[in-house]
């Protein structure tokens, strides 16, 4: 299909799938600068680097890295459901084009955590607790095989603060989410003293956008407290990096959540973590 699988580190272009891991740790729309500000929190070892990413959203990042490619050594353990043993998933939205993604095409095995460990008021998250256990239960028996583990965080909902991305709005605030970005909405109902509608909003009111970065920054800092108890209890080489990046709070974009379209700098540059523990 000829897409551009390439990653830039350091002003190389990488194909991540030819790097020497052992296993591929997926942290999902995680900005470079703020896993640069709390990763030391959370490690002792290993070297970071900035790298651009090829994709802006997940189905674009399964498309360019694994192509039409078949990996027998690659087992993904999954809390996303665009990745799964059961069928081929076809997404679009107003923002992007429409891509296809089969999972069992292109793993020797894939894991889907999604099903069923869902936390119940965050729509379709898995806390990365899960994503440890469902790898440990697979690594005792492919032990040989490499790893790629994708965590849903620091992505939307904020397990954090009990964030809901889906909201029963009255049908006035459903008025203004067709005019308004998430971010100027919640200005003007301030503005108009009407009631907040979930906990970000809440954060939002208190603390403004660096409100809602600290969230942020607290999410990466969860999932890498529970990533490191993974690298602590297996050897081996460890590749942390992410698909994309976020848009956090942009009061001007519509979709000021968000990542996909254009390759704006919060949504390219992602982390390139690296630690050798041998094997």
């Amino acid at each position: 299909m000829g897409y551009n699988r390439h990653y830039i580190v350091n002003g190389k272009k990488i194909d991540i799938l030819k790097e020497d891991w052992d296993y591929l740790v997926l942290l999902d729309a995680c900005r470079f600068d703020y896993f640069k500000e709390v990763y030391r929190n959370h490690f002792d070892e290993g070297r970071l680097s900035k790298a651009i990413s090829p994709s802006t959203w997940t189905m674009e990042w399964l498309n360019k890295i694994f192509e039409n490619n078949y990996f027998d050594d690659i087992i993904y353990i999954s809390p996303h459901p665009f990745i799964n043993s059961k069928k081929e998933i076809t997404f679009k939205d107003s923002f992007r084009d429409k891509r296809s993604f089969d999972g069992k095409k292109h793993f020797f095995k894939v894991i889907d955590v999604w099903r069923g460990n869902t936390i119940n008021v965050l729509d379709t998250i898995v806390h990365p607790i899960t994503v440890n256990k469902a790898f440990h239960k697979t690594y005792l028996r492919y032990a040989d095989k490499r790893y790629i583990i994708h965590y849903i965080q620091p992505h939307r909902p904020y397990i954090t603060i009990n964030d809901k991305v889906k909201v029963d709005y009255t049908p006035f605030q459903r008025l203004l989410t067709i005019f308004f970005s998430p971010v100027q909405m919640w200005s003007l109902k301030k503005f108009l003293n009407k009631p907040s509608t979930s906990a970000l909003e809440d954060c939002y009111r208190k603390m403004g956008r660096e409100g809602i970065i600290e969230v942020y920054k607290n999410e990466i800092g969860l999932v890498l407290d529970t990533l490191k108890m993974l690298v602590d209890s297996i050897s081996g080489n460890w590749l942390i990096t992410a698909d994309h990046g976020e848009r956090i709070a942009n009061f001007w974009r519509f979709n000021s959540f968000e990542h996909g379209g254009r390759r704006d700098r919060e949504v390219i540059e992602v982390p390139w973590f690296e630690i050798k523990k041998g094997k």
